[in-house]
């Protein structure tokens, strides 16, 4: 059934991580990677309704300062903006090798939880995450992330929570330029 979805919203269903892992508490997770999936899959919902929208320029920043990783997937999912913003996104996304999906529901009310679950339907990680479009993390959290997924003490039901702050414009471009 995940294989019908993912090749209904135009992915192949081929490169899909085999989630089969040990259940007991007395062995440590265990994941078996196909070829061409990844560990983690970043979900990011998206929608603005013109160019002058803000979040067209955070998400411009956002594609722009993505670190890749061969073992990290992103996906920016839309929610259906205008043709022009959503072909503007796409071409950054594509620069990047950032998946990049529009559900067209742009006459429907904006819904993160939509974009949130499509995007985890379609990605190929054995692990997903969400982050929105607005929020900017340092350098180094995807590398600590990585890490702590594939220690072998990792339980099954495992779960990371990244606190996170919102702050003002000018205190944005000051952490910015922090190393």
């Amino acid at each position: 059934r995940d294989q019908e979805r993912r090749a209904d919203a135009g992915h192949h269903a081929d490169p899909v991580p085999d989630r089969r892992v040990s259940k007991s508490p007395t062995r440590p997770l265990i994941i078996q990677m196909k070829p061409n999936s990844f560990l983690l899959s970043i979900i990011t919902p998206f929608f603005a309704r013109s160019l002058d929208d803000y979040l067209v320029q955070r998400a411009r920043y956002f594609i722009e300062i993505a670190q890749p990783h061969p073992w990290l997937e992103r996906i920016i999912v839309d929610h259906g903006s205008p043709r022009r913003i959503s072909n503007l996104i796409h071409e950054a996304c594509d620069k990047k090798g950032i998946k990049y999906v529009t559900l067209n529901r742009g006459d429907t009310p904006f819904s993160a939880g939509q974009c949130r679950n499509h995007g985890a339907q379609i990605a190929l990680g054995a692990f997903i995450s969400f982050q929105d479009i607005d929020l900017v993390a340092p350098v180094t959290l995807y590398e600590k992330i990585k890490e702590s997924l594939t220690t072998p003490e990792v339980p099954f039901n495992h779960l990371e929570i990244i606190p996170c702050f919102y702050l003002t414009r000018e205190a944005t471009e000051k952490f910015i330029k922090m190393d």
